[in-house]
Formats: C-alpha cells, structure tokens, sequence
C-alpha cells in the first residue's frame, strides 16, 4: 500500500509538471521562471502549508507505525517456530494456535 501511494504521489507530480510544460508558451519573454521551474529536478519540494505538511508527517508516521507493527508479528512468528523446531515434544495446545 505504501509503495502504491507513493507511486500515485509521484504520478501526481509528473502529471503537474506536464501541464506546466504544456501550458508554456514559447518565445514569451517573462515566463522563464514557470519553464525552469516545470523542468527543474526538484519534484515533489513544491510549496505547502504547515497544515499540510503536518498531515503529510501523520501519514509517514502512520505508515512507519504499520510496518514496525507487521516486523515485530513475524518476529513472533519467527520465535514461535523456532520454539517449535527446537522442541518435538511441544503442547498440542500451541501447535492449534500456530495454525489459527
């Protein structure tokens, strides 16, 4: 999902500096600045509001939250089965438990 959204940032992005370009007019003498700005490598570094930029902060720390949560379920995971492969005799109870 993460991967996802960034692509979709990212499309968005290009999407925008697309339409720069193709709104640029050529040859006009004081548009120099919205052409080097649509051709400039500093895509995604646009301007935004502190709300913004807090809710962009929210969601990076969302997406952080989510994946330390995912590593640590198969650290359990991992422990578990190593739990189990160290010990033949282990209780039904938690073999159930593992396949749940």
């Amino acid at each position: 999902k993460n991967l996802v959204d960034a692509y979709e940032t990212e499309v968005g992005i290009l999407e925008k500096t697309l339409k720069q370009l193709q709104a640029h007019e050529w040859g006009k003498d004081d548009d120099h600045k919205a052409l080097l700005d649509a051709l400039g490598m500093e895509r995604g570094q646009q301007a935004i509001t502190p709300e913004q930029r807090t809710e962009i902060i929210r969601d990076i720390l969302k997406q952080q939250m989510q994946q330390v949560q995912l590593l640590r379920q198969a650290q359990v995971e991992q422990e578990c089965l190593a739990m189990l492969a160290d010990d033949e005799n282990c209780d039904d109870e938690m073999a159930r438990e593992l396949q749940e």
